[in-house]
């Protein structure tokens, strides 16, 4: 499986960001997207994670594969949470499934049932039994400390001499 990116194009006013970039990501690789402010990485990000559209060229992405995207600034509401309530929120949920399921069983909907099991099925494969475990391992898995994850997000403290002291997530 992979991420497959075919010559996408974006400008804003009449200046290229990228023009014909194109590549493929093979499954479980990790990337880094670098460069000076204003190259466009954050819109390639966007654009990978569906928020933003090329001007040109497609992404094509495996079938039921998530791209995770996290804003560069956060609302009010996200501040709030603590770091695995945000990243719990960007999981299927398991409720939903559940209802769709009780309701079906209510039935006696062998067709919905049984639609169900497979996605019952793909949901335990891609986050296994249990969500908070799989926030926990993405959470470990960019470098947080998990014993700090009840910790609430909030912005960056500005550099320098008044900056608060921030507790570190890592």
């Amino acid at each position: 499986m992979k991420l497959s990116i075919q010559s996408i194009s974006k400008s804003y006013g009449g200046n290229d960001l990228f023009k014909d970039f194109s590549l493929e990501v093979a499954s479980g690789t990790r990337l880094a997207v670098i460069g000076p402010n204003g190259t466009g990485k954050s819109t390639l990000i966007k654009i990978l994670a569906g928020v933003n559209e090329p001007d040109a060229g497609r992404v094509q992405s495996p079938k039921g594969a998530r791209i995770g995207y996290v804003a560069q600034e956060l609302d009010q509401e996200d501040l709030a949470k603590t770091l695995l309530e945000y990243v719990l929120d960007a999981l299927p949920s398991w409720r939903e499934f559940w209802s769709e399921w009780e309701a079906a069983t209510r039935q006696n909907n062998s067709a919905a049932l049984e639609r169900l099991a497979e996605k019952q099925h793909e949901f335990e494969l891609a986050y296994g039994y249990n969500p908070e475990h799989k926030a926990h391992a993405v959470l470990s898995g960019l470098g947080f400390d998990v014993a700090r994850t009840a910790t609430r997000c909030r912005p960056f403290p500005a550099a320098g001499a008044n900056a608060p002291n921030w507790p570190e997530f890592w």
